[in-house]
């Protein structure tokens, strides 16, 4: 694995700054690795085009800031570049509990059904690795209490009858790192089983719809 590779598993966790320059040369990268062999492993196809494309831009900046330029690469790409999230995930051999699709799915679930989530407050979810997360959805907010005891703060706007958007206030969690304030997040309400409610999250403009399940 690629030296660059085991950094990023062991962030710093320092947010750096010039989120613009950060972005825009993520995109950068994701155009490249859409031109990298499919077949390749997901190691070699990250560590190349990073090598090509990221670690350029790193070595030019002061020493003592280069490892939080890397982690903001590490967290604002996953906004960025769903290729990137997706082979990141398999050369950390990482599974997810969400399903991710290239179309936005469509929502069939009943309007008896919306109702019955939105007289509701406290769902949970299961992060990737297996621990729960409680939310909070109330007062115009979605609040997200972490096992570890670090919480996140978004605001939430009803778009449509079985759509909302929720915009990034603030956390403690390592989400401070991947977001600024305001950043939005889209969500639709796609269907209900019991207790369980499946939803599909997805960055506008990133082309990539994450299916995930919010439970009473």
């Amino acid at each position: 694995m690629k030296k660059w590779l085991l950094t990023l598993v062991f962030p710093s966790l320092v947010f750096a700054q010039n989120i613009q320059e950060i972005d825009s040369l993520s995109q950068v990268m994701c155009r490249e690795l859409e031109k990298t062999n499919p077949n390749d492993l997901p190691q070699e196809r990250l560590g190349d085009v990073f090598e090509k494309v990221i670690v350029p831009y790193v070595e030019m900046q002061p020493i003592k800031i280069q490892g939080q330029v890397m982690e903001l690469f590490y967290f604002r790409s996953q906004r960025v570049c769903g290729l990137y999230l997706d082979l990141l995930s398999e050369a950390l051999d990482s599974p997810t509990p969400m399903k991710r699709v290239k179309e936005e799915p469509v929502s069939t679930i009943s309007q008896q059904d919306l109702d019955i989530f939105k007289q509701n407050k406290r769902f949970w979810y299961r992060e990737n690795d297996g621990t729960k997360t409680k939310v909070t959805l109330s007062g115009g907010n979605w609040k997200s209490n972490y096992s570890d005891g670090t919480k996140s703060l978004y605001s939430l706007h009803w778009i449509s009858s079985n759509r909302f958007e929720v915009a990034y206030i603030k956390s403690n969690n390592h989400r401070s790192k991947m977001n600024l304030v305001g950043d939005k997040y889209q969500y639709k309400i796609l269907s209900r089983n019991g207790s369980e409610f499946t939803l599909c999250e997805w960055v506008e403009g990133m082309n990539k719809y994450s299916i995930f399940t919010l439970n009473l």
